[in-house]
């Protein structure tokens, strides 16, 4: 069994990184789940207390950020250690020795931090406006003897990229994202759907919420937390599992669920279909 918590983040204007990190002491406090997925760029909250000139600047928020970011992923590894709870960080931008930027998803548990997540895939504005730049291929990462896989918002609309992980023995996908339309929601909630379908797996999505007027970047955004399956015996007829009610809660909220995982994996075996194992034969 495993209890995932899924973060449906709301974005905030804070006064200082102490109202910063008494926010994210206040959530882990308040969930119940031992694994913590958190959104895509809810580290740009982060710019919220600095001048407009730097924060409403892609290029110089970027840098500022850089600034932050060992104190940031301190802060939940503190709190990791503090709770006893795994938590996948809010992804970041982040500065690489090259001098490109990735977005990236750090990974903390107990205390250590386990590992980090890079997004494969960029979107146009994060290519064409932010210059954001692909990461390193990431490793599966490991939940106390369980592998999983974190994909990063627009990955998951890639199978390959999924299928990678599964076949290296990932049992659940973790993913963070960020939209600022319905469509871009959608586009995510369906890539997900679709490789928990194709992989008969869990697929876990945590979105940013609210507005942002400070950080052009994460200026407006919606969407629903969600668990989804395979539909198929003994799962829901739809593949929802669990979904947060609202688009855009005042607050953010935790969506929390026990996952008995072989009991989600019996479906590889004796389904209604095969999906997993049929996945070589669409290939002549």
């Amino acid at each position: 069994m495993v209890n995932i918590a899924s973060c449906q983040y709301r974005v905030e204007a804070l006064p200082s990184f102490a109202a910063w990190a008494e926010k994210q002491a206040r959530l882990v406090a308040a969930c119940h789940g031992d694994l913590l997925l958190y959104p895509e760029y809810a580290s740009l909250e982060l710019l919220g207390w600095l001048p407009s000139r730097t924060a409403k600047h892609l290029g110089r928020s970027l840098d500022a950020l850089q600034g932050g970011r060992e104190v940031f992923v301190e802060t939940f590894r503190a709190l990791s250690a503090g709770f006893h709870k795994a938590i996948v960080l809010p992804s970041i931008p982040w500065r690489l020795d090259d001098g490109r930027v990735v977005n990236r998803a750090w990974y903390a548990d107990n205390g250590h931090i386990r590992g980090f997540s890079d997004k494969q895939l960029l979107t146009r504005f994060e290519t064409e406006r932010w210059s954001i730049s692909p990461g390193e291929p990431s490793p599966l990462l490991d939940f106390r003897a369980i592998p999983f896989s974190v994909q990063i918002c627009y990955d998951i609309e890639f199978p390959q990229l999924c299928r990678r992980h599964v076949e290296a023995g990932a049992r659940f996908v973790l993913v963070p994202s960020c939209t600022d339309t319905l469509a871009g929601f959608h586009r995510v909630r369906i890539g997900c759907q679709a490789r928990a379908l194709e992989n008969q797996t869990l697929v876990v999505q945590s979105p940013l919420v609210g507005e942002a007027p400070f950080a052009p970047a994460i200026f407006k955004n919606q969407g629903k937390a969600g668990f989804f399956t395979a539909p198929d015996y003994g799962l829901p007829d739809n593949g929802v599992l669990a979904e947060s009610e609202q688009l855009a809660p005042p607050q953010s909220l935790w969506l929390n669920q026990q996952i008995d995982l072989d009991a989600l994996e019996a479906v590889r075996r004796d389904g209604q279909v095969l999906n997993h194992r049929d996945w070589p034969k669409q290939w002549p």
